[in-house]
C-alpha cells in the first residue's frame, strides 16, 4: 500500500471557490502541478530580486484555495496519480434546476435542449457540476441555451 493511498484527501466545494484539504506533502504536490510560467516574467523585479520564482500557481498555498471551476481537473489529476479523495459540497444552490424547452415565444431546438441536458446531467466524482465551456458556432442561440 503506497502512502498516497493512506491518506485521504479532502475537497470542499464552494459556489466560488474550493479548497484542497489533506497532509501538506501531498497538497504541495498536487498545488505544484498548476502552475505555470508567466509571460515575461524574467523582466519582473520581484524574479531579478529572487522574490519571486515567476510561476502563477493555481491552488493557494495557505488554505489550499483553487478556483470551483478547476474542479474536474484536480480530481482528474488525483485519480491519475492514484491518491483517495473525499469531496464535501458546501455550495448554495440559487435556483432550482430544472430543464426549461421554452423561453417567452421561444422554443428550444433539439439541438439545444441536448446542450442544456449536458450541463445540467454534467458530474464530477459523482457531484453534479453543471458548468462547462459552450462552444457553438455563431447563431447557434447560446443565449438562449444559458438562459
Amino acid at each position: 500500500m503506497t502512502l498516497k493511498t493512506l491518506n485521504v484527501l479532502k475537497i470542499i466545494l464552494g459556489n466560488n471557490k474550493s479548497r484542497l484539504i489533506g497532509p501538506t506533502k501531498h497538497t504541495d504536490y498536487i498545488r505544484d502541478k498548476f502552475k505555470i510560467r508567466e509571460q515575461n516574467y524574467f523582466w519582473s523585479l520581484a524574479y531579478k530580486r529572487r522574490q519571486w520564482d515567476g510561476y502563477k500557481r493555481y491552488i493557494s498555498e495557505v488554505g489550499g484555495l483553487f478556483s470551483t471551476g478547476l474542479l474536474d481537473q484536480v480530481v482528474a489529476l488525483l485519480e491519475k496519480e492514484g491518491y483517495k479523495y473525499k469531496i464535501e459540497d458546501t455550495r448554495q444552490l440559487f435556483y432550482p434546476r430544472h430543464e426549461v424547452t421554452d423561453l417567452g415565444d421561444l422554443t428550444l431546438r433539439k439541438d439545444q435542449v441536448e446542450a442544456v441536458e449536458s450541463f445540467l446531467s454534467h458530474k464530477v466524482a459523482g457531484v453534479s457540476f453543471s458548468r462547462g465551456i459552450m462552444a457553438e458556432a455563431t447563431n447557434t442561440g447560446k443565449s438562449l441555451i444559458a438562459a
